[in-house]
């Protein structure tokens, strides 16, 4: 998969793409009927599937008083949920105030048609686009027509397993529910980043480095876990502790001490 940070940079290389838009946070089940779509029109059509998300969220940019919102993926475990499902190409491009402002109309021309040489649109049946979310399934089946691509929506009912939201798996995992939470994703919630010591002398104590202020953890408590390190799989527990209003450590409770070492990227996954 290859990956690009801004729909400038793929211009010229992708050719014939088949698309789809959003934020895709959790890469849930209702995530993957869409990029499975996806992926099997690229392959009936010779084409190349593209996945465009953003960077930060829309809604951070578009409703500041939404700055607290979390979000259950780093872009780095976005980055390596979606490698997982044979996407050809996934592009974070930057949403600031200036992008928010671009019309759907401009949008689909200068970005999706110029640069990109969209074939097909693939959206869910809730999907808008452009300032002020202008843009509908019904705008992208007229601009198609006149501009050579097609629409294919993924109606309500086929994504409507337990009508699935990124909300509801935030939910989940904010009430420490990770029977629920594994269920809506299709996979263990998961946390992506390096080990590290703690800087006091002598301590056996290992904790896992979270990069982005905005990820999303559970509730301060002890969980049933396991922890992959160069691709070993440890049965652990994690324990997550609020430091300050804003922030929590996520500590490593593990008989193997010996299996860590500083700078390990790990995975940990929530059982």
């Amino acid at each position: 998969m290859r990956v690009f940070r801004n729909i400038l940079e793929a211009k010229g290389i992708i050719q014939n793409a088949i698309i789809t838009i959003g934020s895709f946070d959790g890469v849930h089940e209702g995530h993957k009927v869409i990029i499975n779509r996806l992926i099997k029109l690229a392959k009936e059509t010779c084409g190349e599937s593209v996945l465009i998300t953003f960077n930060p969220h829309p809604r951070k940019v578009l409703y500041p008083e939404y700055n607290d919102l979390k979000l259950v993926n780093s872009v780095d475990e976005k980055i390596f949920l979606l490698q997982s499902t044979g996407l050809d190409n996934l592009i974070i491009h930057p949403f600031d105030k200036n992008f928010a402002n671009t019309s759907s109309v401009d949008f689909i021309i200068n970005y999706l048609v110029k640069c990109l040489d969209v074939k097909v649109v693939v959206t869910g049946p809730n999907h808008h686009f452009g300032k002020n979310r202008e843009g509908d399934q019904k705008a992208l089946s007229e601009l198609g027509e006149k501009h050579g691509f097609k629409l294919e929506g993924i109606p309500l009912k086929d994504i409507e397993n337990e009508t699935i939201s990124s909300g509801k798996v935030r939910d989940a995992i904010l009430n420490g529910d990770f029977v629920k939470a594994n269920r809506y994703l299709g996979f263990n919630y998961l946390i992506i980043g390096k080990i590290f010591r703690s800087e006091k002398a002598d301590s056996n104590k290992w904790f896992i480095e979270i990069e982005e202020k905005e990820k999303l953890l559970p509730p301060d408590g002890i969980y049933d876990a396991e922890i992959i390190v160069d691709e070993k799989r440890i049965k652990i527990r994690a324990k997550i502790t609020s430091i300050s209003s804003t922030e929590k450590e996520v500590m490593i409770i593990s008989q193997d001490v010996c299996a860590f070492s500083e700078g390990q990227i790990a995975r940990l996954l929530f059982i």
